[in-house]
C-alpha cells in the first residue's frame, strides 16, 4: 500500500474515532444531566418543598430527545466516513486525492441511525425510565 493511500485512510480514521468520541461524550454528559435532574426532583419531592417536581423530568425527557439527536448525527456521519474509508481503501494509488467530502453518501440518513442498538437502546431505556416518572411514579 502506498504512502499516500495510508496517510489518507489515517485522516478518515481520525475523523470516525473523533465521531465515536463524540458519540460517547454525548452519552455520557445525557446521563450525567438525566440522573442530577431525577436526583433534584427526588430530593425536593421528599422534602415536600417542590410542588411541581415533574417538571425537571419533563427537562429531562426533552434533553434526551436533544441528545439523541446529536448523537444520532454523530452516528451517520460516522457511518459515512467509514464508507469513504471503504472506497479510498480500493483506489489506486493514481486516484487518491485526499477528498474527505462524504456528502454523497446518502443512504446514511438520521432516520436509519435511531434504529441503531446504540442510539435506541441508551435512549430509549431513558426514556421509558422518564416517562414511568412523569405518569407513573
Amino acid at each position: 500500500m502506498s504512502e499516500r493511500k495510508i496517510k489518507h485512510l489515517e485522516f478518515i480514521q481520525n475523523v470516525i474515532n473523533r465521531m465515536a468520541s463524540n458519540s460517547f461524550k454525548l452519552k455520557a454528559w445525557c446521563i450525567t444531566i438525566v440522573a442530577a435532574l431525577v436526583t433534584v426532583a427526588s430530593t425536593a419531592l421528599a422534602k415536600n418543598s417542590m410542588e411541581n417536581y415533574k417538571i425537571l423530568f419533563w427537562i429531562g425527557l426533552v434533553l434526551v430527545f436533544i441528545f439523541g439527536y446529536m448523537d444520532c448525527f454523530y452516528l451517520k456521519k460516522e457511518r459515512q466516513y467509514c464508507l469513504l474509508y471503504d472506497e479510498v481503501r480500493k483506489k489506486q494509488e493514481d486516484e487518491i486525492d485526499f477528498s474527505m467530502n462524504v456528502s454523497h453518501y446518502t443512504g446514511c440518513e438520521k432516520g436509519c441511525c435511531i434504529w441503531s442498538s446504540s442510539i435506541k437502546f441508551f435512549y430509549g431505556s431513558l426514556i421509558l425510565v422518564l416517562l414511568y416518572l412523569i405518569f407513573g411514579g
